[in-house]
């Protein structure tokens, strides 16, 4: 079995975030201290207002820092959960899959059973591409990446050539999808169980199995409202928070 890579295509607010998220862990800035301004930021790094704005607001979306008026970003915690969903756009999960790293471990051509029918939203018997993945994650501070989470996708067969592109193109599946095919994700719907790690994939994440781990599945609808891809990630629990911000 043959081994491909997506790389990733990272923008400069993602950088400075990358970079600020760093000193939190190494303990550059301890819980409870400030944050330079974005003002500040904005001359360190040479950036635009809006980049330095846009890298706290990742900050504060992985649950580092909290923004005060009259104040400024407050460090809460040096020692995140790896994995945050904290989106409230369409576009902020395509742009979290662009800053992972992707290894494709196999991909077959399958007919939808029950079973893929069920959780993909797809119709059984539907021809489809299946991918079989595990993305990776640097931990802050650290030099060694790590296993994240295992990924399976589902890729109905107008799109099967996909299959010659996936050791070619940088980005997510979903992005080669969007920038080579034309076909604009319109709505994501997103449902989350807690399972426990099969041995199989304990051994692919490097854990012990037994684990409570969180199950994700997503439906990526296009502009005509039919699924065009659908995924299953799997995350041991230790690496996952689900954040969710309400206001009146």
């Amino acid at each position: 079995m043959k081994e491909q890579l997506l790389g990733t295509r990272t923008t400069r607010y993602a950088e400075v975030a990358q970079d600020l998220e760093r000193q939190i862990a190494e303990g550059q800035y301890a819980a409870g201290s400030l944050l330079p301004t974005e003002a500040v930021l904005c001359q360190d790094y040479d950036v635009s207002r809006f980049t330095a704005r846009s890298a706290l607001k990742i900050l504060e979306d992985k649950g580092l820092i909290e923004r005060q008026q009259g104040r400024g970003s407050v460090v809460l915690n040096a020692r995140p959960s790896v994995f945050r969903s904290a989106w409230s756009t369409v576009d902020e999960l395509l742009e979290h899959a662009e800053q992972v790293r992707v290894r494709i471990e196999s991909s077959a051509e399958v007919l939808a059973d029950e079973d893929i029918a069920a959780k993909t939203g797809f119709a059984a018997g539907q021809r489809l591409l299946q991918v079989r993945a595990l993305r990776y994650f640097t931990p802050p501070g650290e030099a060694q990446e790590r296993p994240l989470c295992t990924l399976d996708v589902w890729i109905h067969e107008d799109f099967m050539a996909i299959r010659e592109l996936l050791g070619e193109v940088h980005g997510s599946i979903i992005g080669i999808l969007e920038n080579r095919f034309g076909k604009q994700t319109a709505e994501v719907q997103q449902s989350i169980a807690a399972v426990i790690i099969p041995d199989s994939v304990a051994a692919q994440l490097d854990v012990e199995p037994g684990q409570a781990a969180l199950r994700l599945r997503r439906k990526f609808y296009n502009t005509e409202g039919k699924v065009f891809e659908a995924s299953e990630t799997v995350f041991p629990s230790s690496l996952f928070e689900y954040q969710m911000r309400m206001k009146r």
